[in-house]
């Protein structure tokens, strides 16, 4: 524990408070050691060794990120490097060397772009023949960062760069095999056995192929969104894909099941103990199947523990789960420092000791009495529940602390759904899928009872999807984590470990107070978000589109456009539904969307679907193909299944925030003039408070333009301090019409980084630099927050860096801070 709680503060401790902590970490060991105390002195040792791992590992990835910034998205590189295992025809992972092409040969002079090693992600276009793992390859092609979305409360997009040593993603058109790879290395059979084992499974029908290929091999990509949705409210998501407690019950059944053949070998068995041999052939089995599966951390957990008690029973050694728990730990934390700020690693982590050292201890021992067969059941029942009551509460405020949501269906989809995939379909699924391979005809006997497991598992996964609720919660900080999660720990381990007396008492004492803290903190911080008088409008980053999410006094919340992204990606699924579910609202007040095209629209489907949606406000509609497409007539569908109202918009106010709506105007009507574009069609909204005022002007370009700068003529202003430039920065839009009109003080462009239009365009930024106007942009600063009030100034915050876009509005007068 003091080492991870070393390479924690080592990650982000700046240079000389390290140094002092690691000095006074010495000389308490020193001092402890002088006393005698060695478990203290061993503590404050590790936590030395963790500041200095944690320290050295953000340095490292520091030079990897400034190496990294200096590559341009969209230009052209070259990679050279070993596939690596589950390549898809169009996803190839690759490890190796990127050079940007056409660089200096060597003697010449330096290039100024940095040569990367790392893994890299190929996207094969047309989709061609996946190589093998450990097959060289070569590509070249056109080159993006690896970086996810920048957004306020997400999990960090530095990590895939950290854990991984991912150097980005490349586009290409041709994959050279410049040599195969070893045949008889393990992660060359197990990648080919991975897909000897998917084809066995298509005898099956693809729905319930793709859930065996997902619990069984590790293959997630096929299950469908109602299965997931089903999975996440029965609180047993981690039960989908093959996690820790898979490769558990796998390494149990191949441990009971050799031993009991080797039991039934009466010569073997007399000469050794069959316990002894089944431990030694389990081990690399359970180390091939870790391969097999992918090389999830969760199972790389498990195969760790596996391992200690395996070779501990091979020893003739006593087993350890605490002993095995630390062990798997370092083994991880070591490999990556890194690993220790990751959900997965801490989850995985979280239950195993919820369930090895606290679970066990709650309930009544057995006793001779309580061996008939009805109190066996009973007790089993009883330990099932204990498990997941006390899983549920070390991992529950890691949950919400990530994601947002609470499962109150958890304890009863944990004990349904979780035994019933880890003791039925696994095993099943995975001897029949072996056999399958191997005798295709002998493979259905277990085919089809791992088939009606999953009959039976997706049925009931679909009820919880259907009746279970996910609510969406304010995700407590990290203090209020820590506070709830150890003070759960503290209770569980007074309550099954400890005898009854004073020391008891003082740790229930202990776990209630700082549960308290905790919730009081949760709360106060709750009241203060709801009780605001300030308005804050967060420009979230969702790559080429727009999504803005307004908060105001008195709970309000507007959300204006959703982005969309395409290829499967739902923007309002992963990025504006859960931005919304970290602060805590579940309910918005104004659903607006500018106009029908896919990068503004796709991702409001979910957010009416999961989301109570008082109004919805959609663009009028304007002259084209486009404009009552599929989106528009989807939006209207599940806006009348679940009775939103779709007023045409008018201007009302909230507790002085005003929202109006400031064209396109058909006379004295909301309505798109005859001959406008979709664009110019934008449903454009103007936000008023506290004497500033603010301008979302959709995709506006030149005709939308200027009749919005023409609104003076009908008794109205498009006056705003803040603008958010009209599509995305093109040159077709920004005109000096409506820079004039609209006179702003601030801008923001909603980009995305190196997007194949090139926005926003080198004109456009010019027109707003003459007019010395700070312009803050998604695709480079990450999300962009404005805050103010009636009697604050302007704020605003960048995920990354406000650059000099700071700078430039802190001459104009405005308070600006960044979150780096």
């Amino acid at each position: 524990m003091s080492l991870f709680v070393g390479i924690v503060a080592g990650l982000g401790c700046g240079r000389w408070l390290l140094v002092c902590t690691a000095f006074g970490a010495l000389w308490a060991a020193a001092h402890f050691l002088r006393r005698g105390w060695r478990t203290l002195a061993g503590a404050a040792a590790a936590l030395t060794c963790g500041l200095g791992l944690g320290y050295q590992g953000e340095t490292e990835r520091q030079k990897r990120l400034d190496d990294l910034a200096l590559w341009t998205p969209g230009q052209s590189a070259c990679v050279e490097g070993r596939a690596l295992a589950g390549a898809r025809p169009d996803a190839i992972r690759v490890e190796g060397w990127l050079r940007p092409q056409n660089s200096p040969r060597k003697g010449a002079e330096a290039p100024v772009v940095p040569v990367l090693r790392g893994r890299l992600r190929l996207s094969l276009r047309p989709p061609g023949t996946p190589p093998r793992a450990g097959d060289l390859v070569h590509a070249c092609g056109v080159w993006q960062p690896p970086f996810g979305h920048f957004n306020f409360g997400a999990p960090d997009p530095w990590k895939a760069v950290a854990l991984e040593g991912a150097v980005g993603r490349l586009r290409t058109e041709r994959l050279v095999f410049k040599a195969r790879g070893v045949w008889w290395t393990p992660r060359r059979l197990a990648d080919d056995l991975r897909r000897r084992l998917s084809v066995a499974l298509d005898v099956l029908p693809a729905e319930r192929a793709a859930f065996l290929r997902a619990t069984v091999l590790g293959e997630r990509t096929a299950v469908s969104e109602d299965i997931e949705w089903g999975f996440k409210a029965a609180g047993a998501t981690h039960a989908l894909s093959v996690s820790g407690l898979h490769l558990a019950a796998v390494a149990a059944l191949l441990f009971v099941g050799l031993r009991w053949l080797i039991a039934g070998a009466p010569g073997l068995a007399a000469r050794v103990p069959p316990r002894i041999v089944a431990a030694w052939l389990s081990l690399p089995a359970v180390i091939f199947y870790t391969l097999l599966t992918g090389e999830a951390v969760a199972t790389w957990r498990s195969a760790l523990m596996a391992g200690v008690l395996f070779a501990g029973a091979a020893l003739r050694r006593a087993p350890s789960l605490a002993a095995s728990i630390g062990f798997a730990a370092l083994a991880i934390g070591l490999e990556s420092v890194f690993w220790v700020q990751d959900v997965s690693f801490q989850l995985s982590i979280g239950s195993v000791v919820a369930l090895a050292l606290f679970a066990t201890g709650l309930g009544p021992p057995a006793t001779p009495s309580s061996r008939s067969f009805s109190r066996s059941i009973a007790r089993w029942l009883w330990r099932g529940f204990a498990a997941t009551a006390a899983a549920g509460l070390i991992t529950g405020p890691l949950v919400a602390h990530w994601f947002a949501e609470v499962t109150p269906a958890a304890f009863l989809g944990n004990i349904v759904l979780t035994p019933l995939v880890e003791l039925f379909v696994v095993p099943a699924g995975l001897g029949g899928s072996v056999l399958s391979a191997v005798v295709p005809r002998f493979g259905w006997w277990l085919l089809w009872p791992a088939d009606q497991a999953v009959r039976l598992t997706l049925a009931l996964a679909r009820g919880f999807g259907a009746w279970a609720p996910v609510w969406f919660v304010r995700p407590p900080d990290r203090f209020e984590t820590l506070c709830l999660t150890s003070s759960f720990a503290l209770l569980l381990w007074a309550w099954a470990r400890l005898p009854r007396g004073r020391v008891r008492t003082q740790a229930l004492a202990g776990a209630l107070l700082g549960l308290g803290i905790g919730t009081l903190a949760f709360g106060v911080r709750g009241w203060r978000a709801t009780h605001s008088q300030l308005v804050q409008v967060t420009f979230l980053d969702v790559g080429q589109g727009d999504a803005a999410v307004v908060e105001g006094p008195g709970g309000f919340v507007a959300v204006v456009d959703a982005g969309g992204l395409g290829e499967g990606f739902d923007t309002g699924a992963r990025i504006v539904g859960p931005f919304l579910a970290r602060r805590g609202w579940r309910h918005i007040d104004l659903l607006a969307l500018s106009h029908p095209h896919p990068d503004h629209a796709e991702g409001m489907p979910h957010l009416l679907e999961r989301f109570d949606v008082k109004q919805l406000w959609m663009a009028p509609a304007a002259a084209g193909p486009s404009a009552e497409g599929p989106i528009m007539r989807r939006l209207r569908a599940l806006a009348r299944g679940r009775n939103t109202p779709m007023p045409v918009p008018a201007p009302f106010s909230v507790e002085g925030l005003l929202v109006e709506p400031l064209g396109p105007w058909q006379g004295d009507r909301l309505e798109a003039p005859e001959g406008l574009s979709v664009n110019d069609a934008s449903l454009s909204l103007r936000l008023s408070y506290g004497g500033r005022s603010l301008l979302f002007a959709g995709d506006l370009e030149g005709a939308g333009e200027l009749e919005l700068a023409a609104l003076p003529a009908r008794g109205r202003s498009p006056r705003a301090d803040i603008l958010k430039v009209p599509h995305h920065g093109s040159r077709t839009s920004s005109s000096p019409a409506l820079l004039d009109a609209v006179d702003p003080d601030l801008a923001v462009i909603s980009a995305g980084r190196g997007n194949r239009f090139g926005f926003p365009h080198g004109e456009v930024l010019a027109r707003y630099q003459a007019r010395h106007v700070p312009v803050f942009r998604t695709d480079l600063m990450g999300a962009v927050q404005l805050r103010w009030g009636p009697a604050q100034a302007l704020a605003f915050q960048c995920v990354r860096s406000c650059l000099t876009a700071e700078a430039r509005a802190r001459d104009a007068g405005h308070d600006g801070t960044q979150v780096e």
